[in-house]
């Protein structure tokens, strides 16, 4: 069995790794086309915002079949939240006109998720037992 502290820095360090990767990859691209990053990075996201909102329809329906109620509620909302962006960046004219507000929100639920992926992964709280579990803990509803 890994340790969860072990578990977690690989999951950070994956996630860093990736974010410089596609950081590299929005500049070479805006360089080749002679535009800004954001927009490179608002076209992506314009073309992959259908397909990510179908992923998530999916994910919502079979999220009710195979999750307890508490888990399935915290799933539910951050599908929803997903979704919500892809409609704002979707929708987007520009990356400044979500920037400011999207962008802030999700380095705000980005901390929360690492937050709880820790808290889950080192505190090994059981989601199996109500009342007892991390994302419990975390709701306050004990």
């Amino acid at each position: 069995m890994r340790n969860g502290r072990d578990w977690t820095y690989n999951k950070i360090s994956n996630a860093t790794t990736a974010t410089i990767s596609l950081y590299r990859a929005v500049q070479t691209q805006a360089i080749r086309v002679g535009t800004t990053p954001g927009d490179v990075l608002l076209s992506i996201i314009r073309n992959s915002s259908l397909r990510l909102s179908e992923l998530l329809d999916n994910m919502k329906d079979r999220g009710s079949e195979l999750l307890t109620s508490g888990l399935q509620d915290r799933v539910k909302k951050m599908i929803e939240y997903c979704q919500s962006l892809c409609n704002e960046f979707a929708t987007a004219q520009s990356i400044e006109e979500v920037k400011k507000d999207v962008i802030d929100e999700v380095k705000v639920k980005v901390s929360e998720m690492l937050n709880y992926v820790m808290r889950a992964s080192i505190g090994g709280g059981s989601s199996g037992r109500h009342g007892n579990s991390v994302a419990d803990k975390m709701d306050g509803s004990r």
